[in-house]
């Protein structure tokens, strides 16, 4: 071989003899097998010490880990600690790299000391080729031995240690293409090194005269150069330097070694860093640059710039995390060029070669890195000149994601604490302050010199937590007029900012002049004084909710997808969602065109709501204080997540103690609309979502407005639901609020707006005043967006509507509840309600057609009443005014004329005047029947006795004193008043009621209830023993006192729909039918009926007209109560927006609004996503049996849920004989052409189905009662789950669910006829035997509908004892009449 200072050359010392290479060799050989002996141990002690520094280098990479991420929350003021952290991590870098580059070195030695014999004559075949290379280069030599870095590992840590250190973006070389041109022409103009070394002329003819084939050379070490390597271990970096190189033959192999793994590195990062690189169309991901581009930098021409400048504007945000794989490359290009050039010189060619190669790759790399740069900077700058941009960076490149685990978990817990479990300020400081004292003792073992650091770090300000968890957002500050409620805006955060300090509000010609703010004392300074809002509002702008619910991965295909495909009601007839309404799926967009469902931008519609809430508690009594919430409903999402807190818009709470009044309500819709109204018209573009990385243009739109009746009569500009023009729907007037006849004419959107303008524009108060008796309506701020019609928008929730109003109205008002009053007639709402007999009403219409006008006055109110009603008069008028309207009618019909004569048969008006039909046409008021005479007789006071008019007193006198030998009926007529009373109060002396001065000898109960203190308790004895699903909300366990505060919309619903059916069909079901208590019973269960109907999850057309048919014949008996509150719900679209839902009764604020999306797996890291689950036990409300309970179930809801999880063989057991006989039949019926299914199968603790949970009788006996049908039949069947299995493969998922299920026996026809229950089919309630009757059966689990409600009563007729069932079923009717026979 060749060496330094021999007097051979180059063609001598290639003609060298085999034999003398032999010798050579065997020396060699013997003086290697002495070497490896001395070296064994050296090996040994080298390895030990390679060990020792990969530990080292190990922990201190965990160590700069965790200091990266520390350190971008430093604030400017630690920036000299940064540097003295930079340079300990660079110097520990430093030192690793040198002990690994010193062990890399003794392990190459060692490699080639252990080298074989066999190995090293193996090597010799290739020796004629290199000493052929050898004559062109004597002092080169090309070695092809790689041990390149495992690029994942070294990545990862490099990456992450890069966040936190601002590194500046390397340059490059000149002139370099786009990065899609540069694969195809700027590739042709670099030339390769390999071609540089071996391409000249002179040196391929010098090969060709020496015999050998140039080109072939150059292929083979061009092939063997960039080959890929085989081996993937670990190399920091090249082991030495040029001048070792020089003196040692094993260098060679590790000096190219080294800068082939680099090679192989490059193209590994640059897979990760670029995955789209070159595919067409692939774009970087939204990179953050230092200075982001803006409209200021429209004149920059990128193309005019040199290499710094384009440089200094593509300089990326080191603190951002989308940078960090970016920034890890640029530092591998850094490292790689350094070492290319300290190899540049190397005396071995292939060291050489593979430097110049891996050189220009650097120089390749970074010319196609500055122009994906570039590319992305101008694509950026291009969308910050979008009309209405927004920069949504901040939500993407959140500083928590550096943070460690560890402390992000305690900030994390902080925050939850102080937000939703109240925990203040001070508190969460000391908190803080434990837990970083805690985090201290733990890490004082530790060997890190970044362990007291990590501990140092931990905020103890509370207010820092949450500015870093960015959960507090943007909010607009007004100070509230505590006179007017007008806002007027300040800075609170502004020290130099100057508020307002009186109210200048000046409307009709009138100013305000309240004062605005007052003041407290300094808790620093007693003697100062602190001003401060009396009232203050805070409204969150609308784009910046926008911009963190579209950083949201998990939400992203429900917002971009059209909301009107995919629902369980499309083709199908039937309603499913608010989307079926034909008044949402045609609403048109601004261009015309239908608004949801374009391609080139996202368009949402969200639903307006409004309600108040009392923050001491749901209670009767107590303190009176209402806080107001405005708050709006994304319904592009699912049903089953779009009224989750963390989806809601809350615009602001507007501060009490009183809600706003019906003007002052616009005062905080106007920022509100003023979002609204710009995003209509223009949208909002955001630089970037998690769906679309180059941004999207979004538009909002605002649907239905959803709330009780009086905040929707408030904010969409109707008068009060008591006012003269009180209905939203038509042009219906209060004194004709009974008649149901549906001839109304509605309401149109262009009267409203013209309606509201004049109201607006009015210079006087009682100006305004005429326009809102005349035409119902004022001016609304929501009458400002262009397309927002009042009259198909504005909808009463079912909440409110039927379950906080109908239902609460109909106990409370209208038959009275109350545990210590007996049972009675209870507190009649129009006790003139009950129509007269049809002799009096037959008198009634021959006097109103053909008597005198004073005849008219003769007749009872009632009739006069019933006579309004009948002639579609109004009739909630003083008697008066009905004999007014009556002469009025009786004109209009020709049968008078104007001076009162009578136009027709005067022998029809003689008759009239007739004494026996004068004597037959009086009906007493008071004592209209034999029951109303007793309860007078035994309950009046003197005083109420008096005030009886002669007939009444007659009739008294008849019923109670007569017949008597001294005193006839002609005697007793021809009596004055005063000898009549004197007389009845004789005689209530003398039979004990009285007392000689005519008071009551025993005071009787002033006040009765329907549901008094007697049917309060049956009602409590069924509710103990009636059984109700674990998903069933609790009725409250005391009705009747108000002690145990107000029932929630629930338990109202269960209390109604559950608990009282079946109380008072079993007492009042088996009176005749024309007592009272079967009025009111058969009333109530068409009231519950209609409210089942509207609320079932599937609405159909044939629904609504029975539902229409139920709350008429309600209504019929309670007018002028329900009729204003159900008006919405008639047939149409708006019926369809039953199941909008309100959640103010425990509004949240904005803050845990967003604390709620932080408790996700997107925005935690794996360590923390327990806390996920701990979170959801701990906070989620229990909304078991609620509202929120049918929303919030999977959107699958309607089958089976089944589990993700395989089964295991531990889970399969074989089935009991008489269990497998039920399958082997059901299979034979249903499915005979299976017959893969076996004895073997997973026994099941329960399933879920409709977000339900279903179980067997062992476990539940409540939530095993179902209703379930065969598959054969139509009828359902009632039973209870004895156990569930599946068919399932071991490692696969579930096939097919069954249930076996014991029925109940049912009652014969003979005993059917007296279940008063099946007269209500709508509820589907009935009675079966308490008895099993056939044997078990198998039931598909698709097939069981729904849960039960039973109970075992003792019915009178029915020999044993009874199962009392009720179906709780929501999507579809199940009536009695369909029971299985």
């Amino acid at each position: 071989m060749h060496r330094k200072g021999s007097s051979r050359s180059p063609v001598q010392a290639a003609t060298i003899s085999r034999r003398e290479v032999e010798m050579m060799v065997g020396d060699s050989a013997d003086h290697l097998q002495l070497e490896i002996q001395k070296r064994d141990e050296k090996v040994e002690s080298l390895e030990e010490r390679q060990k020792g520094c990969e530990r080292k280098i190990s922990k201190i990479s965990r160590d700069e880990d965790i200091t990266s991420k520390h350190l971008t929350r430093v604030e400017t003021s630690l920036s000299e600690k940064i540097e003295d952290i930079d340079k300990t991590a660079r110097n520990s870098q430093v030192t690793a790299r040198a002990a690994s580059a010193t062990a890399n070195k003794s392990y190459d030695e060692a490699l080639l000391a252990t080298t074989s014999l066999a190995e090293v004559r193996g090597k010799l075949q290739q020796l004629e080729k290199e000493i052929t290379f050898l004559k062109l280069n004597p002092h080169k030599r090309p070695i092809a031995v790689s041990i390149p870095l495992s690029f994942v590992e070294r990545t990862e840590r490099r990456s992450d240690y890069t966040r936190g250190r601002r590194p500046k973006l390397s340059t490059g070389t000149p002139n370099s293409t786009p990065r899609d041109e540069f694969t195809r022409e700027s590739a042709e103009g670099l030339q390769d090194p390999a071609e540089t070394l071996l391409g000249n002329n002179n040196d391929r003819a010098n090969l060709k005269e020496e015999g050998h084939d140039a080109d072939e050379i150059f292929t083979e070490y061009r092939d063997q150069s960039t080959s890929e390597p085989d081996v993937l271990e670990e190399l920091l970096n090249s082991p030495c330097g040029s001048e070792v190189c020089s003196e040692s033959a094993g260098c060679a192999i590790s000096s190219e070694s080294g800068l082939r793994s680099l090679f192989d590195e490059i193209s590994q990062a640059d897979a990760l860093s670029f995955p789209n690189k070159g595919h067409e169309g692939g774009q970087m991901s939204t990179e953050v640059f230092r200075n982001p581009p803006s409209v200021k930098h429209a004149s920059i021409r990128p193309s005019k710039l040199d290499e710094a400048s384009i440089d200094d504007i593509c300089t990326l945000d080191g603190n951002a995390p989308a940078n960090s794989s970016i920034i890890g490359y640029c530092g591998i290009l850094d490292r790689t060029s350094v070492h290319a050039r300290l190899f540049a010189n190397h005396r071995n060619v292939a060291v050489r070669l593979q430097a110049e190669i891996i050189a220009r790759k650097v120089e390749e790399e970074r010319a196609i890195l500055r122009n994906l740069l570039l590319k992305e900077w101008r694509r950026q700058r291009t969308a910050s000149q979008e009309v209405n941009f927004l920069d949504t960076s901040k939500y993407f490149n959140r500083s928590l994601r550096l943070l460690p685990a560890s402390i992000l978990a305690v900030y994390i817990l902080v925050g939850t604490l102080h937000l939703l479990s109240d925990l203040s300020l001070a508190d969460c400081s000391f908190l803080l302050r434990s837990l970083r004292l805690v985090l201290g003792i733990v890490l004082a073992t530790s060997t890190s010199i970044y362990a007291t650091s990590l501990t140092e770090s931990i905020f103890v300000d509370t207010r820092s937590v949450l500015k870093i968890l960015q959960v507090q957002p943007q909010h607009q500050a007004y100070l509230v007029c505590p006179r007017c409620s007008k806002l007027h805006q300040f800075f609170p955060d502004d020290p130099e900012s100057d508020p307002p300090m009186i109210c200048n509000k000046k409307e009709l010609g009138v100013r305000c002049g309240a004062t605005l703010l007052k003041s407290r004392k300094s808790s620093n300074d007693p003697g100062r004084r602190i001003p401060e809002p009396i009232r203050e509002y805070r409204h969150q702008p609308f784009n910046d909710y926008l911009a963190r619910l579209f950083s949201r991965p998990e939400l992203q295909d429900h917002l971009d997808q059209d909301p009107r495909k995919g629902g369980k009601g499309t083709g199908t007839g039937d309603h499913w969602d608010i989307w079926d309404a034909p008044c949402l799926k045609e609403f048109k967009g601004p261009d015309g065109k239908t608004f949801v469902g374009t391609k080139d931008e996202t368009r949402l519609v969200f639903s307006i709501n409004m309600d108040g809430f009392n923050p001491y508690g749901n209670r009767e009594a107590g303190k009176k204080v209402t806080l107001t919430a405005i708050y709006l409903v994304c319904l592009n999402l699912p049903p089953s997540i779009r009224h989750k807190m963390e989806n809601i818009y809350l615009a602001g709470i507007i501060p009490g103690p009183q809600a706003p009044s019906d003007y002052e309500i616009n005062y905080f819709l106007s920022p509100l609309v003023d979002d609204m109204v710009e995003l209509w018209n223009k949208g909002v573009y955001l630089s970037q979502t998690a769906k679309h990385r180059s941004g999207r243009r979004v538009r909002v739109a605002i649907g239905p407005l959803v709330c009780d009746l009086p905040a929707s009569r408030q904010m969409s500009g109707f008068a009060h639901y008591r006012a003269s023009r009180f209905c939203s729907e038509c042009d219906l007037t209060i004194d004709k609020i009974d008649d149901l006849t549906p001839r109304w004419a509605p309401r149109t959107w262009k009267s409203h707006l013209a309606a509201a303008i004049r109201w607006k524009e009015a210079k006087t108060a009682e100006e305004r005043e005429a326009i809102v008796k005349v035409d119902g309506v004022r001016w609304s701020e929501l009458l400002r967006l262009p397309y927002w019609d009042p009259t198909k928008f504005t909808i009463i929730d079912s909440m409110h509507a039927f379950y906080l109003r109908i239902f609460q109205h109909h106990c409370r008002s209208i038959w009275g509840m109350n545990v210590n009053l007996e049972d009675g007639d209870g507190p009649t709402f129009d006790r003139a309600g009950k129509p007269p007999p049809e002799e009096q009403m037959a008198l009634g219409y021959q006097v109103l057609r053909h008597g005198h006008q004073s005849k008219l006055l003769d007749l009872p109110r009632n009739v006069l009443r019933e006579l309004c009603r009948q002639a579609s008069i109004p009739f909630r008028r003083n008697k008066a005014v009905l004999i007014q309207q009556l002469v009025e009618y009786r004109i209009q019909q020709r049968w008078f004329n104007e001076d009162g004569v009578h136009l027709g048969d005067p022998e029809s008006a003689e008759a009239v005047d007739h004494p026996f039909v004068q004597q037959r046409m009086y009906s007493s008021e008071v004592l209209p029947d034999d029951k109303a005479v007793e309860h007078y007789w035994l309950t009046a006071s003197k005083t109420k006795l008096r005030s009886l008019n002669k007939p009444d007193l007659l009739i008294m006198v008849q019923c109670k004193v007569l017949p008597r030998p001294c005193l006839t009926e002609e005697k007793a007529a021809a009596l004055t008043v005063p000898e009549l009373r004197r007389i009845l109060e004789a005689r209530r002396h003398e039979v004990g009621i009285t007392d000689a001065e005519g008071r009551l000898l025993a005071a009787p109960s002033k006040k009765t209830r329907v549901l008094g203190k007697k049917t309060l308790a049956e009602i409590r004895k069924d509710m103990a023993r009636l059984q109700l699903p674990s998903w069933v909300a609790r009725a409250p366990s005391h009705p009747g006192e108000k002690k145990w505060g107000k029932f929630t919309a629930d338990q109202w619903r269960t209390y109604c729909m559950q608990i009282l059916p079946v109380t008072l069909i079993r007492l009042w079901g088996k009176k005749p039918a024309d007592s009272t208590e079967y009025r009111r019973l058969d009333n109530f269960m068409h009231l519950v009926s209609a409210v089942k109907l509207a609320t079932m999850h599937k609405v159909s057309e044939d629904q609504i007209v029975e539902y229409e048919f139920h709350i008429r014949h309600t209504s019929r008996f309670i007018l002028g109560v329900i009729y204003a509150y159900l008006a919405p719900f008639t047939p149409g679209d708006a019926f369809l927006l039953k199941d909008s839902i309100m959640f103010c009764s425990n509004s949240p604020q904005m803050k845990d609004l967003n604390l709620k999306a932080l408790y996700h797996r997107d925005e935690l890291p794996k360590k923390l996503h327990e806390m996920i689950q701990l979170y959801n036990n701990n906070y989620e409300s229990d909304v078991r049996g609620t509202r929120l309970s049918d929303v919030f179930a999977e959107d699958n809801k309607f089958g089976v849920v089944e589990s993700d999880v395989p089964w295991v063989a531990s889970d399969f057991t074989p089935l009991k004989d008489e269990d497998f006989d039920l399958l082997q039949r059901w299979m034979t019926v249903h499915q005979p052409t299976d017959t893969s299914y076996s004895r073997l199968v997973a026994l099941r603790p329960d399933i879920y189905r409709y977000g339900q949970r279903f179980t067997d009788r062992n476990r539940s006996v409540e939530d095993s009662h179902v209703i379930f049908h065969d598959g054969v039949e139509e009828a359902w069947q009632v039973g209870s789950i004895l156990g569930i299995f599946s068919r399932a493969s071991e490692g696969g998922p579930t096939e097919q669910t069954w249930a076996i299920i014991q029925t109940y026996e049912e009652l014969s026809p003979k005993d059917t006829l007296k279940d008063h229950y099946r007269l209500y089919p709508v509820l589907g309630t009935c009675l079966f035997k308490n008895t099993w009757g056939r044997s078990p059966v198998l039931v598909d689990v698709r097939n069981i509908r729904c849960h039960v409600a039973s109970c075992v009563l003792e019915v009178e007729g029915i020999d044993g004892y009874c199962r009392l069932i009720l179906p709780l079923n929501k999507v579809g009717v199940l009536s009695s009449s369909l029971i299985f026979h």
